[in-house]
């Protein structure tokens, strides 16, 4: 009696101590000062290779409901293996406070800022793995008037041994209305084919693509550039399809990797200081992040800037030389201004047409020559500019390339300038385009791609004009019409085939008078299947014989892209492979928007015929509501019907139908395929093929029953029958092959069969085994 009590005496006052520590709790938990302000990191690509770089971007946010918080502060801290990138790319979006960055630098720090109740802003800049490994990124010292708040923790993973970029430019210092040439290189240490690479470069204002691409990769035939000529964005995409002659790099190591290289040139038309970089790069169809590259140009206005108008010219035709001069000494007078370009120099043949001109550039100027343009005695008064222009003749014999005009010995009664150039494209390729007529593309549809040959040669006809066009795999789209024969001015072969995996369309035997185009058409039928996203047709080089000469154009010569938006694929399957007649069971749907769906599915439907599968099957439990966004409803009783769905693109969404067999119908393989799905994704109607499954009806049950329910405990060494009854439908065929086993220790441990060496029981040839042991074997 004594002890119980005690032991009910220390329980109460454990009881009492653990409500007081409740208590204690409680009370500090309503005088503790709640935190109101935040701070929040977030990586562009929070995966890159050694040596790219991703957009980190914290957001600070003072989350209280009354007080505005000033003299906020914090330290971003960047481990080793992580730095600011040389390319910062950095802003901020508070009004007040300052911070402090340096590229290469392994912290940031701010200061100063200020934030209403309920207002957030954002730090962001970009930081570059200098090694592998998984890299934390941390801030420290977060702190306001309103108190501090949590320091956060930002992780950056960098690889190895994957594909990494970089990216440059030659020159990296060039003036106004020059050139510039872009290069991206990659590099693979796997030790496997990479394919599916995605990249884009938005260029700075007063950056573009030149006149003349002049595009070139040696990363495989199916790297495209998704811009032309005067964009002033670069996306770079090569084929998904995983196999080899897809790949855009071959297998490499850490000692050897494999390389290759995209170049394209650029044309700059305002002076300033360019930080170029790309998106947030990947391959292998976005599921392998590279990160970022950046590189820096350097453009500078001139005083004089000479640019040909236009930049790419044909052999034989005329242009003009367009000259600007500018003092950029806003106190003294320009006098005595010269220069001289030598255009023989630059292109064999080039000559000065209408020459001499007086009083270009100030009264008593002279600009004079033909194979050497001079300019004497000009002026310019402190600040002020002149522009004036040079008629020149392209000689008609001019070999196609880049050339570069170079204008020395530039001077003034203020300074020497440095020599000045500028270069320019000589093309006599013929030049080609296409369109696609349609839009609102979806799957299953048939496009059709419209192209435009031009010869544009002046003087001379193109003939035996041959390109190649590449469509892509089944998975994309199938050639249902060619142009024929004699549809380029009655001119032209065309044939298609299938090589590599890949629809081809031959374009051949064409001619072109000078100066001469042509239009035709090729037909495509998209697959019904194709995912949404957007898929290039890319016309191959073009050759072509002009004057006597084999010429050949930039590749590819032209490309198309397409951007498909589908349905949601559907994909159902019964619960149970194999049913019984007149058994209830469940069939399981799927509806997944694809990732690159450029918006929202909505108004998603599609039925399946149960009866058309098999005779007498329904629906049972419906209808079924808000399934797959609100709205969304099941009905039907023989013939499902589903209608109202939406889905965000990378969206999925599940959902049930229970179902009711008709009995004594067997079989095997009833096959059920539903409607094509449809919707609306852009204000467009969409389809996209539907699903289907199948199952087995059969007639074959299976039993077990004991012949004693009961067994009374301690009855050890009692012997029970087990009965097992199996049972096939009439109608259905016959089952054969029949076995299963048993394990009776999992019964009841120690059991075991006393009898089981039986034969002839269930048809000719069955027997049993297992007696004496606890496993039994039918």
């Amino acid at each position: 009696m004594t002890a119980m009590l005690k032991k009910t005496l220390i329980g109460l006052f454990n009881l009492s101590s653990l409500a007081y520590l409740f208590i204690l709790m409680a009370s500090s938990a309503v005088n503790a000062v709640p935190i109101d302000l935040s701070l929040t990191g977030n990586l562009s690509s929070s995966t890159v290779s050694v040596g790219n770089s991703s957009t980190l971007t914290y957001t600070l946010t003072n989350n209280s409901s009354s007080d505005s918080a000033s003299d906020i502060g914090f330290t971003v801290n960047l481990p080793l293996g992580v730095v600011v990138a040389e390319q910062t790319n950095d802003s901020i979006s508070c009004d007040i406070g300052s911070y402090t960055l340096v590229a290469g630098g392994n912290n940031v720090v701010a200061s100063g800022y200020q934030l209403s109740q309920g207002q957030s802003c954002k730090l962001i800049f970009n930081v570059t793995a200098s090694s592998a490994g998984v890299l934390n990124i941390t801030t420290t010292d977060l702190s306001s008037s309103i108190g501090g708040g949590t320091d956060s923790s930002t992780t950056l993973t960098a690889s190895d041994t994957s594909v990494s970029t970089t990216l440059s430019l030659s020159p990296n210092s060039i003036s106004v209305g020059n050139f510039t040439r872009l290069t991206l290189a990659l590099a693979n240490t796997q030790n496997s084919y990479t394919y599916g690479f995605s990249g884009k470069i938005d260029l700075p204002s007063g950056l573009v693509i030149a006149p003349v691409t002049n595009f070139s990769t040696d990363c495989g035939d199916y790297m495209l550039l998704t811009e032309s000529a005067g964009a002033s964005s670069i996306t770079l995409t090569s084929q998904s399809y995983p196999l080899e002659q897809f790949a855009f790099l071959a297998p490499g190591s850490d000692i050897s990797p494999s390389t290759c290289n995209v170049s394209i040139d650029l044309l700059s038309s305002i002076a300033s200081d360019y930080d170029i970089i790309t998106s947030d790069m990947t391959y292998t169809n976005t599921s392998n992040r590279i990160g970022k590259a950046s590189t820096f140009l350097d453009v500078q206005k001139q005083f004089v800037s000479i640019v040909l108008d236009p930049l790419a010219v044909t052999p034989g035709q005329t242009a003009n030389l367009n000259v600007s001069l500018t003092n950029f000494d806003r106190n003294n007078d320009a006098n005595n201004i010269t220069f001289s370009d030598n255009l023989e120099s630059a292109l064999t043949g080039l000559i000065a047409t209408g020459l001499p001109i007086n009083d270009v550039c100030g009264s008593g100027s002279v600009l004079s020559g033909t194979d050497v343009v001079t300019l004497t005695n000009g002026s310019l008064s402190g600040g002020a500019s002149c522009s004036f222009s040079i008629p020149v003749q392209i000689p008609a014999n001019s070999v196609i390339g880049l050339y570069n005009n170079v204008v020395s010995n530039i001077s003034s009664s203020i300074s020497n300038y440095a020599d000045v150039a500028n270069a320019f494209y000589v093309s006599n390729a013929p030049t080609l385009s296409i369109d696609v007529l349609e839009s609102g593309i979806t799957a299953g549809d048939t496009i059709t791609l419209r192209y435009t040959l031009t010869n544009i040669d002046n003087a001379f006809d193109a003939t035996g004009i041959a390109f190649s066009t590449l469509i892509g795999g089944t998975s994309v789209a199938t050639i249902s019409t060619l142009p024929g024969s004699n549809f380029c001015n009655s001119t032209g072969a065309s044939s298609s085939q299938f090589l590599n995996d890949a629809y081809q369309v031959n374009l051949s035997a064409i001619t072109l008078a000078a100066g001469q185009s042509c239009t035709f058409d090729v037909g495509l039928t998209l697959n019904a299947n194709i995912n949404s996203g957007t898929y290039p047709f890319i016309a191959q080089q073009i050759k072509a014989t002009i004057d006597g000469q084999t010429i050949s154009s930039q590749s590819p010569s032209a490309n198309a892209v397409i951007s498909v938006n589908s349905a949601p694929s559907l994909r159902f399957s019964f619960q149970d492979d194999v049913l019984l007649p007149g058994a209830a069971s469940v069939i399981d749907f799927e509806l997944s928007h694809h990732a690159n769906a450029s918006a929202d599915a909505t108004s998603i439907a599609f039925t399946l015929d149960l009866d058309a599968g098999l005779a007498g099957l329904v629906a049972t439990g419906i209808p079924i509501s808000d399934v797959c966004g609100a709205g969304a409803v099941v009905n039907g009783s023989s013939t499902i019907s589903f209608s109202g769905g939406s889905l965000n693109p990378g969206g999925t969404c599940n959902f049930s139908v229970p179902i009711q067999l008709p009995a004594g119908t067997v079989g095997s393989n009833f096959t059920f395929t539903s409607s094509n799905t449809t919707a609306s994704v852009a204000g467009n109607e969409v389809n996209k093929a539907g699903g289907a499954s199948s199952v087995t009806v059969t007639g074959l049950r299976f039993s077990q029953s004991f012949s004693d329910s009961a067994i009374k405990v301690g009855n050890a060494g009692s012997q029970v029958d087990v009965i097992y009854l199996l049972t096939n439908e009439t109608g259905a065929g016959d089952a054969t092959s029949i076995t299963f086993n048993e394990n009776f220790s999992s019964f009841i441990s120690g059991t075991t069969i006393a009898s089981a060496n039986q034969s002839g029981f269930c048809g000719a040839g069955s027997t049993t085994s297992g007696a004496g042991v606890s496993f039994l074997v039918v």
